[in-house]
């Protein structure tokens, strides 16, 4: 956010009261949190291979301006240059939608070949209930996936 404050004209009365005012503009600056959270990643992570990622500590970080606030140029946002500092944490975003439909109907022992192809999954687990069973359901709403972090 950037405050910028301005004096305006001063009302004088002939009562010795005079009003005394300031005018304040306030700019507030939003970004797209997933191709913020892509830039950081390309420049912080060497592996980053453009997988959906988030950032769970987004708040933790510090925004600054690179110029004095008073010289930012609001009227051309592509001329904002900004640093971002701290230690991101990222957390990979899993398409548990994705994970369903590839898993119903098949066998519990084809689970590994299937879940290795799934971005951002660093281990997965499978349990089929009742345990004599040996396949998903067809039916993938009747699948359930929990994400541990």
């Amino acid at each position: 956010m950037v405050i910028k404050f301005e004096d305006v004209p001063q009302e004088f009365t002939a009562n010795d009261v005079s009003r005394v005012a300031v005018r304040a503009t306030a700019s507030v600056f939003f970004f797209d949190t997933a191709l913020l959270v892509r830039k950081i990643a390309e420049v912080s992570l060497s592996e980053y291979k453009g997988n959906p990622l988030s950032v769970s500590n987004m708040s933790a970080l510090s925004f600054s301006f690179l110029e004095p606030v008073d010289k930012v140029i609001l009227s051309d946002l592509s001329k904002v240059r900004f640093r971002i500092v701290g230690d991101a944490v990222f957390i990979g975003k899993i398409d548990t939608q994705k994970i369903r439909e590839a898993i119903a109907g098949k066998e519990k022992k084809d689970f590994g070949k299937i879940i290795i192809g799934q971005s951002n999954v660093g281990k997965a687990e499978a349990v089929i209930r009742p345990m004599w069973k040996t396949a998903f359901p067809l039916d993938s709403a009747k699948i359930t996936v929990k994400i541990l972090e």
